[in-house]
């Protein structure tokens, strides 16, 4: 199966990144791929807990197995580097609005002294999508892409700088494909909607740093990781038999990959992150 082109995106680097290694503040705005249990009622993220709530939180992978944000924090991240994880999981594009109106701008953007982020040093990284293709007609995903990146707008007012967008991965290839009522709406479209939310992503992306000059942007393809594991799986320490396998070593269940996949996501990000070297 061809991945349509998606890829690791470089949109825009501007003068604000100083590359990955200076990176000492995570910001990650999403759904269940992303969800650590974190609110902005949380203990706040230090460096001997640097997700806030005990590692690895409350994640959708298996109970007491860190999602991507914990492999990225604790394996591929410069230390020390603290998380302010604000997805839940079940969110669409309006639930990101009340994370950074509810969440982040009260709580973070004044830059308290428990999280005295800069521009230079902080990295906000938005995952959403999959909930919205699920519920919305093909049609309405446009509309709803521009509105995360009028979203991403507020961010910039409130002195984001560095950010990177995760595009779907090709969840019509996963156990809830053949069957759910969601999925089955999703997966009749051709191309399916997670494609034609990836194609809006990257065409939102180019508008987005034409009209923000200091705005670095990048996009990780979780379409292009998920599509070479899935497509070989052995190379990547899976069985063959679990690519569409609810309960296996991919899929925890019918939607959410495990812990090892988040693994897999995790180094991945990491290598676009590192790849990208600093604008000074």
């Amino acid at each position: 199966m061809q991945n349509n082109g998606f890829e690791n995106t470089i949109v825009s680097v501007r003068n604000h990144w100083r590359g990955y290694s200076n990176v000492k503040h995570l910001v990650v705005f999403g759904a269940s791929y992303c969800d650590v249990g974190y609110t902005s009622r949380s203990p706040h993220p230090t460096p001997e807990n640097p997700l806030g709530v005990d590692f690895p939180g409350y994640t959708w992978a298996e109970p007491g197995k860190p999602n991507w944000v914990g492999h990225l924090t604790t394996q591929h991240a410069p230390s020390p580097m603290l998380v302010y994880d604000y997805g839940m999981g079940g969110d669409r594009v309006n639930g990101v609005r009340r994370q950074i109106e509810r969440d982040f701008i009260p709580h973070l953007a004044p830059r308290p002294t428990w999280a005295p982020w800069s521009e230079d040093d902080t990295l906000f990284a938005t995952w959403v999508g999959i909930n919205d293709c699920g519920y919305e007609k093909p049609e309405a995903i446009p509309g709803i892409v521009s509105e995360l990146f009028g979203l991403h707008a507020t961010l910039y007012e409130h002195g984001a700088r560095n950010f990177i967008l995760v595009d779907l991965p090709p969840v019509e290839r996963s156990p809830s494909g053949p069957s759910a009522e969601n999925a089955q709406r999703m997966f009749a479209d051709h191309p399916p909607r997670t494609a034609v939310w990836n194609v809006a992503l990257r065409a939102e992306a180019e508008k987005f740093a034409s009209s923000y000059d200091e705005a670095t942007v990048l996009i990780y393809s979780s379409w292009a990781t998920f599509t070479k594991v899935l497509d070989d799986p052995t190379a990547f320490d899976f069985a063959q038999e679990d690519v569409k396998k609810s309960a296996g070593s991919i899929w925890v269940d019918r939607l959410h990959p495990t812990s090892k996949m988040h693994g897999v996501i995790a180094q991945d990000m990491a290598q676009l992150l590192n790849s990208v070297e600093s604008f000074l």
